[in-house]
């Protein structure tokens, strides 16, 4: 995932897995902000209409699951 810190658009590297993959992001009050399948090894999403702050990234794959903070800033 990267960048962890910017403006709202991310990039995440998904690997070479079999299935899809589901990437949800929560705000950190647990709202459900973003939330899509891909089946690609790569995935950009654009987070950037949300507000400022920290925001939880959660990809699934089968049983596999990971999570990742991110900081959202407009002025970056």
């Amino acid at each position: 995932v990267f960048p962890t810190i910017g403006n709202g658009e991310i990039t995440i590297e998904l690997g070479s897995g079999k299935g899809e993959w589901e990437i949800t992001v929560y705000s950190l009050f647990g709202e459900k902000v973003f939330k899509k399948l891909f089946d690609a090894s790569i995935a950009a999403i654009n987070l950037s209409g949300n507000p400022e702050g920290i925001y939880f990234l959660k990809v699934c794959e089968g049983e596999k699951t990971g999570m990742k903070k991110i900081l959202i800033l407009s002025n970056l």
